[in-house]
């Protein structure tokens, strides 16, 4: 279902819009006064990385999670005003949608201003695949192209037109949604009433599994860094990644492309109880983390039989600078500098009992907690 801010992006895009109240009463989480996180498909990673946080991070933390699917655009809106969804996963892209609203809309600055990163995940690529005969070969062949993607609702929509206006300075004006991914692949391969199918993946996809000999049939634009039109997609909140051969069957060798990260989020929290929890839930986080690596990355099987990524192995238990304005939970901190996960150093403070205390000098004009925290104050 498309929700009340959904009309709003959606004309980021030049689709027709309709004014919407985005504060909407949404219903509890089926969970509810238990914990829900929002994800994606239930084909598809994030839903999977939900699973697993429910299954053993929350359980060790005697905690209740419950995994929903969604979307990333959604996901948001559900984070801030659905009772009981405490964590979603979200492309960290789609922030940046919400900030153009953002410059003319008080409640889309209410949306953002409590939203909180637990953990950056894994890299996402972004696959453009193209018939094997088709004559585009890099990013800035796409100009003029008609691109297909999946759902509105999808980060997969608006990662396309993020990097569309990187590129070229404009929105693309000829960008056509289809109810799934799959009917989207079939416009480009299939139908030829598309050039490019756009989604927003980590590699290894069960979707595109296919045998070597589509080889024949389909490729992937490669992205070159070296290119001062496609130079400016690194610009944004992407960074250069590969897609490599082993990674699908039919690739012939590997692919330079771009990609985002997948980030779980939270909120700031004013509640005692919630911000103990989403603290416990962080602790938990690390106590399991090596467990996650070590024993989640092939137990689910999509509906074709295909093993599912579960991307835990490609998710580094750090804490590094985050792009596009994103903020830490300072929960989530607070859990980060405990013996527990030893990722920063434990708080000053007076006395055992006390609470902690940053000290003054360190934190200049202009200069944040996390950015104290993270090192990057004088």
């Amino acid at each position: 279902m498309i929700k009340q801010l959904l009309p709003l992006l959606l004309g980021l895009l030049n689709l027709p819009t309709v004014s919407a109240d985005i504060t909407r009463h949404f219903p509890d989480c089926p969970a509810f006064p238990n914990y829900c996180i929002v994800t994606g498909s239930p084909e598809y990673t994030y839903h999977k990385i939900g699973q697993s946080l429910a299954q053993i991070v929350a359980a060790d933390a005697d905690l209740t999670l419950t995994v929903m699917p969604g979307g990333s655009i959604e996901n948001i809106q559900r984070m801030r005003y659905q009772n009981g969804v405490k964590l979603a996963i979200v492309q960290s892209d789609v922030i940046l949608h919400y900030k153009k609203l953002a410059q003319h809309n008080r409640e889309v600055n209410q949306l953002l201003a409590p939203l909180r990163v637990m953990l950056p995940l894994y890299p996402e690529e972004i696959h453009l695949l193209v018939r094997a005969d088709a004559k585009l070969d890099s990013l800035r062949d796409i100009e003029h192209s008609r691109i297909a993607v999946g759902p509105k609702e999808s980060g997969s929509g608006l990662t396309a037109v993020s990097i569309y206006e990187l590129l070229f300075g404009r929105a693309p004006d000829n960008i056509h949604f289809f109810d799934s991914h799959d009917e989207a692949l079939r416009a480009v391969t299939i139908d030829e009433t598309a050039d490019v199918w756009v989604m927003t993946v980590g590699q290894g996809t069960s979707r595109l599994q296919f045998p070597a000999e589509a080889a024949a049939r389909i490729k992937l634009l490669r992205f070159n860094a070296d290119d001062p039109i496609e130079s400016r997609v690194l610009d944004g909140p992407y960074f250069r990644e590969t897609l490599h051969q082993s990674s699908y069957p039919w690739l012939r060798e590997d692919t330079p492309v771009v990609a985002v990260k997948a980030f779980l989020i939270t909120q700031a929290y004013h509640r005692n109880e919630t911000r103990n929890n989403i603290n416990a839930l962080t602790r938990s986080l690390c106590r399991n983390f090596a467990r996650l690596q070590r024993e989640i990355g092939s137990i689910w099987r999509d509906k074709r039989g295909n093993p599912v990524p579960i991307k835990w192995r490609d998710v580094p238990l750090t804490v590094s600078p985050l792009p596009g304005g994103w903020q830490y939970s300072e929960d989530v901190l607070a859990a980060f500098a405990t013996a527990e996960c030893g990722l920063l150093p434990p708080p000053v403070t007076t006395d055992s009992k006390a609470k902690a205390v940053r000290p003054a000098a360190t934190q200049g004009e202009g200069c944040s907690s996390e950015e104290m925290l993270l090192g990057f104050c004088p």
